[in-house]
C-alpha cells in the first residue's frame, strides 16, 4: 500500500513534469533561435570586424528575450521541484533515472539560452546539440 501511494505521487509529479518540460523546451528553443538569428544578422550587417561588438549583440538579444527568459527560469524552478518529488517517491515500478537525465539535458539547453556566450559558431553548435539532446531525452521518458 505504501508503494501504491509512492507510485501515485510519482505519477502526479511526472505528469506535471512532462507538461512543463515540453513548454519550457519549446520556449528555450524559440529563445535560442532568436538569439542565433540576431547574432547572425549583427555579423552580416557589420562593415568590418571592428564594427561588430559581440557583447552588445548578446546583451541586445537577451534584453529582447527577457520576458521569455524569465518564464524559462521560473519554469525550471518548478521542474526542479517536480524532479525532487519524483526522486522522493521512486519505487521499483517507477524509475527516476530517465527523468533525471532529461532534467540535466533541459538544464544544459536553458542555461545556454538564458546566458549566451562564446563565439557565434560555438553558441550555435552548442544550441543545436543541447536542443536535440533535450528533445531525445523527452522521447526517452515514454519508452
Amino acid at each position: 500500500q505504501i508503494a501504491t501511494k509512492h507510485n501515485q505521487r510519482f505519477d502526479y509529479y511526472a505528469q506535471k513534469y512532462e507538461v512543463l518540460y515540453i513548454k519550457t523546451a519549446k520556449k528555450a528553443e524559440d529563445i535560442g533561435n532568436s538569439e542565433t538569428e540576431k547574432w547572425s544578422d549583427a555579423i552580416d550587417n557589420s562593415d568590418s570586424a571592428d564594427d561588430f561588438d559581440v557583447d552588445e549583440t548578446i546583451t541586445d538579444a537577451v534584453v529582447d528575450n527577457a520576458g521569455d527568459i524569465a518564464d524559462v527560469n521560473a519554469n525550471m524552478k518548478k521542474i526542479k521541484e517536480y524532479t525532487e518529488g519524483m526522486k522522493e517517491n521512486e519505487t521499483p515500478d517507477r524509475s527516476f533515472a530517465k527523468y533525471n537525465k532529461s532534467y540535466k539535458e533541459l538544464k544544459n539547453l536553458t542555461n545556454l539560452v538564458t546566458s549566451p556566450s562564446g563565439s557565434y559558431n560555438s553558441f550555435s553548435a552548442s544550441f543545436n546539440k543541447y536542443d536535440t539532446s533535450a528533445a531525445n531525452a523527452y522521447k526517452d521518458l515514454n519508452q
